[in-house]
């Protein structure tokens, strides 16, 4: 939360998780709201800003932090440890906005909602302190031309399965960045994977453990030079249970048609999933099961057009042409034979 302290204007957001790049993000969304950047920031010690404290007010400040700073160009005045009364109005501010904005608690199913019903809440809030409040506000900073990039950074490697490991959780890149070392860029709501400062896979980014974050795309290359890998792939198994069907389908068919699943995935890059999937499922029902005869269906399934009929010109239409006398050609071929 961050409270003004002269009109005591509030903004609230609320984050799944408590890190550097949530702190950051909160910042910014904060000084959009309010339309410019306060000149100074007071701050208690919070990891997310001070890696060190050092003697008296000085502090060793996260290089993200003072880069956020530099970029928005405030001051940061941090409280003495275990003084968080130096900070009041904002101690304050948090139960002020719980009791008014957060009881009862809002019927919400997610973050999003919640976030936007606190919104909501702080616009009528600072519109009953209008009139300190547009006093302040002329006292705020511009807001910069360009948004300051809220993430955290991490070197990483990519295994042999083309993935990367971040926090217990697994996001594919292109197969040919196995083993590369790469940029991880975590954001609050997704992942950037930069390989020599090209981003090479961006996925949501997963909360708890144990998760994948696979992308079709960056194996379906590999799954065509090996088509057999289809039948074991993590990539495949996590796709719907209408191509798991199919693929099951086909194995019962023949010992290797499940190679036609391999060319059947590449139609994902010229057809939506959900066109796929219901291409897959009429072909099932027809007893459809040639790339081709999918290809069609998903043509048809997306609206295709289909060329028009065409009208032949007078002049085309009045031509006359004479069959051809082919005895010629079949006593050169019959010599031929000969």
């Amino acid at each position: 939360m961050m409270r003004q302290r002269f009109s005591g204007v509030c903004f609230a957001r609320v984050y799944p998780f408590e890190k550097l790049e949530a702190f950051l993000d909160a910042h910014m969304h904060a000084f959009r709201w309010l339309g410019g950047v306060p000149r100074t920031i007071r701050y208690d010690n919070l990891k997310a800003a001070v890696v060190k404290i050092l003697l008296g007010p000085e502090r060793e400040e996260n290089t993200r932090f003072m880069a956020l700073r530099a970029h928005c160009l405030f001051d940061s005045i941090f409280c003495a440890p275990g003084k968080g009364n130096e900070k009041g109005a904002v101690e304050n501010g948090v139960g002020y906005v719980r009791r008014n904005a957060l009881v009862p608690v809002p019927d919400v199913a997610l973050i999003d909602e919640m976030n936007e019903s606190l919104l909501t809440w702080c616009e009528r809030d600072r519109g009953r302190r209008s009139q300190l409040w547009d006093a302040e506000r002329a006292t705020l900073l511009s807001l910069p031309e360009r948004d300051f990039k809220c993430s955290a950074t991490h070197l990483l490697k990519v295994n042999r399965l083309s993935l990367v490991n971040f926090e217990r959780n697994r996001y594919s890149v292109p197969t040919e960045y196995a083993h590369s070392k790469v940029r991880l860029e975590a954001y609050v709501d997704r992942i950037e994977i930069l390989h020599k400062d090209q981003l090479i896979a961006t996925h949501p980014r997963q909360l708890g453990r144990g998760k994948d974050e696979f992308l079709l795309d960056h194996y379906r290359d590999e799954m065509q030079k090996k088509k057999r890998s289809v039948l074991h792939a993590s990539v495949v198994r996590a796709l719907s249970p209408v191509h798991s069907e199919f693929l099951r389908r086909l194995n019962e068919r023949g010992p290797v048609e499940y190679r036609k699943f391999a060319e059947i995935l590449l139609l994902h890059r010229q057809f939506a999933n959900s066109v796929v999937e219901q291409a897959l499922a009429r072909a099932m029902e027809l007893g459809k099961y040639e790339v081709s005869e999918v290809h069609q269906l998903a043509l048809s399934i997306s609206g295709f057009p289909c060329a028009g009929k065409v009208e032949v010109p007078p002049q085309l239409a009045a031509m006359e042409i004479s069959s051809p006398d082919l005895a010629a050609y079949d006593s050169l071929v019959g010599g031929i034979v000969r």
